[in-house]
């Protein structure tokens, strides 16, 4: 009887540990591992993570900075949150943990804009290479509650003498620029444009032609939004602010 009791107690011990979520670069739409390196070369573009709940029941999730390389931590910031439950953070401290606020439900993804990171270099003050930022997440039974499951650990690195996993457009041949009541879009080759809202809405979408185009956002409630540009080749994402 007793080695049955164990028995039960290790198998439900080892359903315990398996993984809760998965995390996807929506930029690449590759799954993100435990031990992974998310790579990019170029300042000022944002990468966005997307978790899924793959267990049978209701879970929050947490965000660990485990380790800063190269840099403090000002040359980063980032977006944590669950359903609009996190915040924006204007710069990453080492050790810190955030909490993602609200509970993602079995079977759901979290949006476009709630676990993102931008890294705008800053050279003068930190000239080493590579910049790492080694992040946890894991998940738990309650906001802010002990880990259950399996967490991912990666790192985001910053590398303008790497190949950025990131197929990104350069500025010459994407630039946005906001102007109160539009958006100044210039692209070298016809694209595909697709706007979120921070809850990852997405609020419009549409084809340009090479060019200079403008979209109307007028109607829009001002803000922070995120603007998607892709082609056959390439994609970026940027944070952008709607006047």
């Amino acid at each position: 009887m007793k080695k049955i009791i164990l028995l039960l107690l290790l198998i439900f011990s080892n359903i315990g540990l398996q993984a809760q979520f998965t995390l996807l670069n929506n930029e690449t739409r590759q799954q993100i591992n435990d031990g992974d390196i998310i790579t990019t070369n170029t300042s000022g573009i944002t990468t966005h993570l997307i978790a899924t709940n793959t267990s049978n029941s209701d879970i929050y999730l947490s965000l660990q900075v485990m380790n800063i390389i190269n840099t403090n931590g000002t040359e980063m910031t980032y977006c944590f949150g669950i359903a609009g439950g996190g915040s924006c953070y204007p710069q990453m401290n080492n050790g810190e943990t955030k909490n993602g606020g609200g509970s993602l439900a079995p079977g759901a993804s979290t949006g476009n804009a709630d676990i993102d990171f931008t890294h705008t270099d800053n050279p003068t003050n930190f000239p080493n290479y590579p910049k790492d930022y080694v992040i946890k997440l894991y998940a738990t039974a309650t906001n802010g509650g002990a880990q259950i499951g399996n967490a991912i650990t990666f790192t985001y690195r910053y590398d303008p003498n790497a190949n950025s996993i990131n197929d990104i457009f350069s500025k010459d041949e994407f630039n946005v620029i906001s102007f109160s009541g539009k958006l100044q879009i210039t692209n070298k080759q016809s694209i595909k444009i697709s706007l979120f809202d921070l809850t990852g809405k997405k609020v419009k979408s549409l084809e340009l032609s090479a060019g200079v185009n403008e979209i109307n956002t007028s109607n829009f409630i001002k803000g922070l939004y995120i603007i998607s540009a892709s082609n056959r080749q390439k994609q970026i994402t940027r944070k952008i602010i709607i006047k």
